[in-house]
């Protein structure tokens, strides 16, 4: 039992940093490069696609890196991966959702003002995310 839940965890935080990576060094880089409306457009349409792929990634690594503290509880980098774990979502839930929600609102052709402003914001806390979540990986090879 306790090689698959470190085999699930290595799994889980992979994959949810192989989508943050994929997120950030890629797709995002790609679509800040489209002229602005188009821009606005192609985040609508990404929004959606990846809320059904990362929340159950992190709702999954909070769930694989807990199972790995109750196992390893005395291992400091269980500890942290899970805390990483847990700080990504509400990162999430608190930036990310919100700005998320903002940009499904907007019309294409006449996003919010400041919405350069909401974009940069975003992308902040994604690339927090990404740092938390390679940190985490390592963590959970360390445990």
């Amino acid at each position: 039992m306790i090689v698959q839940i470190h085999v699930a965890t290595h799994l889980v935080t992979g994959l949810l940093a192989g989508a943050f990576l994929l997120g950030s060094t890629g797709l995002r880089r790609a679509m800040d490069r489209l002229p602005d409306l188009l821009q606005v457009r192609v985040r609508q349409e990404v929004i959606r696609p990846f809320r059904q792929l990362l929340l159950p990634l992190m709702l999954g690594s909070i769930a694989a890196t807990g199972a790995l503290v109750w196992i390893e509880s005395r291992s400091w980098a269980a500890w942290i991966a899970f805390g990483l774990a847990c700080a990504m979502l509400a990162m999430t839930i608190a930036v990310n959702v919100p700005v998320n929600n903002m940009i499904l609102e907007w019309t294409p052709g006449a996003p919010a003002d400041n919405w350069r402003e909401h974009l940069a914001r975003w992308n902040y806390s994604d690339a927090v995310r990404l740092v938390l979540s390679i940190t985490a990986f390592i963590c959970t090879e360390l445990a």
